[in-house]
């Protein structure tokens, strides 16, 4: 397992993350931990893959990954 942290921007409250978690969720990651910066728009996730190679391909077939500002 290897631990990621992939910073995303437009995000300005919980139901922005939670998308975003989703799509992670869908592409094979286990979420840790989530944060959100209301004033800066700006949200963490910290979440475990077993493959991130495999992870990365899949993430960047979805919509999310428009909004994550520290790339895959």
């Amino acid at each position: 397992m290897e631990t990621i942290r992939l910073t995303f921007y437009e995000c300005e409250h919980n139901g922005d993350i939670r998308k975003y978690s989703d799509d992670m969720i869908k592409c094979g990651a286990k979420i840790i931990d989530t944060y959100v910066d209301p004033n800066s728009e700006i949200g963490d996730i910290i979440a475990e893959v077993e493959n991130y190679e495999q992870f990365k391909l899949l993430f960047a077939e979805t919509e999310s990954v428009d909004f994550c500002q520290s790339g895959i």
